[in-house]
């Protein structure tokens, strides 16, 4: 017989349980990004996959919108095609970055190539 589960236990969020969807826009400006350096769209999409729904924050430090990046070498990225990424990212009105003591949260602020949905966080500026 199958043990049922515990009705009291921590629901995880989606974040936490790799579930949820965020929707991709087809538009000139993805073709642009991927055109000048597909890194940075690659980077693009680990944020707006990573990024906190909500509410409140996350483990570290992120707000709705926001997504902690600084492992950058695991998915490939030398600290320059980090960095410039990054700069090109911001460029293009895309992201923001902030540098915290344990590495750098990045925060989508537009829609118009990825789409998170309704985020939770009300203090949410995207």
């Amino acid at each position: 017989m199958e043990e049922q589960p515990n009705m009291q236990q921590e629901q995880k969020t989606d974040n936490e349980s790799g579930n949820g969807c965020v929707r991709m826009n087809r538009s000139a400006l993805m073709i642009e990004v991927i055109a000048r350096n597909n890194a940075a769209f690659c980077m693009l999409a680990l944020i707006a996959s990573r990024a906190w729904r909500g509410p409140s924050i996350d483990r570290h430090g992120c707000r709705a919108g926001e997504a902690f990046i600084g492992d950058y070498a695991q998915w490939g990225l030398t600290p320059k095609g980090y960095r410039v990424a990054k700069k090109q990212l911001e460029e293009f009105g895309l992201c923001s970055f902030r540098t915290t003591n344990r590495g750098t949260i990045a925060k989508l602020l537009t829609r118009d190539i990825f789409d998170l949905g309704a985020i939770s966080d009300r203090n949410a500026a995207a």
